[in-house]
């Protein structure tokens, strides 16, 4: 048998509501990732893959992929890395987020992070599609028949 937990008097018990902001983008806009990492040799470039979760067959999706490059190595840099996704045009709509970071340093080794190794699985965005006075789809009014009278 457990013992009770006791609540002091101070204590005020309230449900607690949890609503994540997920960060929405429309289809052929960018989205900008903010990387925190250092390495002591210097980050020589970082690659990112991006896909939609909702997809039943994978080998079919679109992905938005993103890298960096750096000009001259900065071994003791402190500043996150920004980088830049352009989601395609033709982008599954719906949530998204990081497949895997690949970084290379100065030595040029190579590290890939993956979802699920806990490091960036909380990363989440919603593709929108176009608003409907910008899209540029064919618009079908329907067929008619002629007859000849």
């Amino acid at each position: 048998m457990s013992a009770p937990m006791l609540i002091p008097n101070h204590q005020v018990r309230e449900q607690m509501s949890v609503a994540m902001k997920v960060p929405r983008v429309v289809v052929g806009d960018t989205l900008t990732l903010e990387i925190k990492a250092q390495d002591p040799a210097g980050i020589r470039e970082i690659s990112i893959d991006c896909y939609a979760f909702s997809l039943w067959n994978s080998t079919r999706t679109k992905t938005a992929s993103a890298s960096f490059r750096a000009e001259r190595l900065e071994p003791g840099r402190t500043e996150p890395y920004r980088i830049e996704i352009r989601v395609p045009e033709d982008a599954a709509i719906g949530q998204w987020g990081v497949r895997s970071i690949r970084f290379v340093n100065g030595r040029n080794l190579v590290q890939t992070f993956y979802r699920g190794q806990g490091r960036f699985d909380s990363v989440v965005f919603e593709v929108l599609p176009l608003p409907a006075e910008l899209e540029d789809s064919l618009r079908f009014e329907g067929v008619d028949i002629l007859t000849e009278e």
